[in-house]
């Protein structure tokens, strides 16, 4: 019998920024109905150009191991086959696991793209759009 998704999302996609503002801690579930609504924004941003994916986090950062595994593999999707370029994670004041959850997310995204974690939603901001910058052609 599954179980009722923990937490709470809200999906912001302006594209190149793909941020998703969750309120933790979440279970697979969570992860499964995120995957459901971001991936479709993801698919409409690979054909667009370099983007970045994000969290805004509130509550709690902490995570069930299998929905972290589930995230893993969503995210490597949308870097390996939707355009994805870094990701990016608002640990907002007070949000319990932000420490712990750092360095889980620092080593699962290490090798798949440029990661970081801040605490203020427009310093992520201003991060994920010089990554994006980055990618760009020359012309």
């Amino acid at each position: 019998m599954p179980f009722a998704a923990h937490g709470d999302i809200r999906i912001d996609a302006e594209f190149p920024l793909l941020f998703t503002y969750v309120q933790g801690p979440w279970n697979i579930e969570l992860v499964r109905q995120w995957a459901e609504q971001a991936i479709p924004h993801a698919l409409g941003f690979a054909a667009r150009g370099p983007w970045v994916g994000g969290a805004v986090i509130e509550r709690s950062m902490l995570c069930t191991p299998d929905a972290l595994e589930l995230h893993r593999g969503v995210a490597t999707r949308m870097v390996r086959q939707l355009g994805a370029v870094a990701a990016v994670h608002v640990a907002l004041p007070g949000t319990e696991g932000a420490d712990v959850m750092h360095g889980v997310f620092k080593a699962m995204f290490s090798g798949l793209c440029p990661y970081s974690q801040f605490k203020d939603p427009e310093e992520a901001r201003r991060w994920s759009l010089q990554q994006v910058a980055a990618h760009q052609p020359c012309h």
